[in-house]
């Protein structure tokens, strides 16, 4: 029992248990995998019977697509402000 406290009181070591860091990558990852999403919705504008339905479809898309360019931006630079290739 002494152990799992004396455990849960350690502070984590992120360089010895986990690695090295991934946010970049996982920022590049997850806006790439947010863009294509936003590009397969953009179709369903077609299927809006109103103007306002597809605006609605239209913005949405755009919303995703938008999101996604940041984080996938975001990620680039930080890799180029780490020197991560």
């Amino acid at each position: 029992m002494d152990r799992f406290f004396l455990q849960l009181r350690t502070p984590i070591d992120f360089e010895k248990e986990v690695g090295k860091e991934a946010d970049s990558s996982q920022m590049k990852t997850v806006g790439l995998l947010a863009m294509v999403t936003g590009a397969a919705l953009t179709p369903l504008a077609c299927f809006g019977e109103t103007t306002a339905q597809k605006g609605a479809a239209l913005f949405v898309a755009g919303f995703v697509i938008a999101i996604g360019t940041l984080l996938y931006v975001g990620g680039k630079l930080r890799d180029r402000r780490t020197g991560v290739n």
